[in-house]
């Protein structure tokens, strides 16, 4: 693992660039010549490398239709990337100024009713070879072979934890974190997708800049924040953060709020200024908006509502009890129900 602290200049791409691209885009976008949260076209990709400190330890080069990386000894390895939905349109963009991109997202406030961690379906195994996504990104990720239990049980592996510097061999001690995490992307967006679209979020493996292995503490500091709450604690890879997010937020047509678009600019003036995006290309699944209602209170029968009900008041999950403005619920309170109270211990939706 290469020595913690260095620092590494940051590209700048021209301004001459930077402006016809964007005025492309946004007249595409007003056009409607595009399906999808496409960007920043161009008519050649080119490979590109994100602009990060020295000191990590991988270094991509992406080109439209495979990853090529080279890690810390210098040994190349390639995948190819999943295949999009035939339905979708591909199109590529070569790296461009951070600052456009972020010009392209929406400001909006967040939507803050309604989430639960279930309405992601993850980890799923997509490929059917056993091994579901999580086991999917340790498995890319590790500086080293891997070996694989029954199960897709990875029982050896060196993973870098890019937040904090750290170098772990246990995966145990590391979470697989979404950049842009889940609930976030509710509040951003993806209430108004689909369960599908949902779930290809939740499991992306389409882009590495979705998922990454962190350690798993720090992963538990950065909670749902965004970057105006949190960077990671390692400073040389916060303007790697912020490109991955912005590249998150603009791939899946998530909104930023005012805080959070400002927080970003502010980087991008300063510490990050002349950070440039690697090319971005259609997520997984489409994202044509499919309005999601907020799950409502019904009513049903005394007694209905399993084990330690609570009157007549039945929530179907977590997120309707939170829709309502009603969590956390306690035995006897309306709507209490042992399905909702996981861990048993008398609050549910805590």
């Amino acid at each position: 693992t290469p020595p913690d602290g260095q620092t590494g200049g940051v590209h700048r791409s021209p301004t001459t660039r930077t402006l016809p691209l964007l005025a492309l885009a946004l007249a595409l976008v007003a056009c409607g010549g595009t399906e999808g949260p496409i960007t920043l076209a161009s008519e050649v990709p080119a490979a590109s490398t994100v602009p990060a400190a020295t000191d990590d330890p991988v270094v991509t080069t992406v080109v439209p239709g495979s990853t090529s990386t080279t890690n810390a000894s210098g040994s190349p390895s390639s995948t190819t990337t999943p295949a999009l939905s035939s339905s979708t349109t591909v199109a590529t963009a070569s790296p461009d100024s951070a600052i456009a991109v972020l010009a392209l997202l929406t400001i909006a406030t967040e939507q803050p009713l309604g989430y639960d961690r279930d309405l992601f379906r993850h980890w799923t195994d997509a490929d059917g070879d056993g091994c579901d996504a999580r086991a999917e990104v340790l498995i890319k990720e590790s500086l080293q072979a891997t070996k694989l239990g029954s199960k897709c049980r990875i029982t050896n592996g060196e993973w870098y934890s890019s937040y904090d510097g750290l170098t772990w061999t246990d995966p145990s001690e590391l979470d697989i974190d979404h950049v842009v995490a889940l609930s976030e992307a509710w509040r951003s967006g993806a209430w108004q997708w689909s369960a599908s679209t949902r779930e290809a979020f939740a499991n992306d493996l389409t882009d590495e800049r979705t998922l990454i292995a962190v350690t798993d503490s720090t992963n538990s500091s950065k909670g749902d924040d965004d970057p105006s709450d949190w960077l990671p604690p390692r400073d040389a890879d916060t303007c790697r953060f912020l490109g991955d997010w912005l590249s998150v937020k603009l791939r899946w047509d998530l909104s930023v709020d005012p805080d959070e678009h400002d927080a970003i600019e502010s980087l991008l003036e300063g510490e990050c200024a002349g950070l440039t995006i690697a090319p971005i290309t259609p997520p997984p699944a489409s994202t044509a908006a499919v309005t999601t209602e907020i799950p409502v209170v019904t009513t049903v029968s005394s007694g209905g509502s399993g084990s330690g009900s609570g009157g007549d008041v039945y929530y179907p999950n977590c997120a309707a009890v939170r829709a309502a403005g009603m969590d956390p619920l306690y035995v006897g309170d309306p709507g209490y129900r042992s399905g909702l109270d996981r861990d048993g211990d008398g609050v549910a939706c805590e």
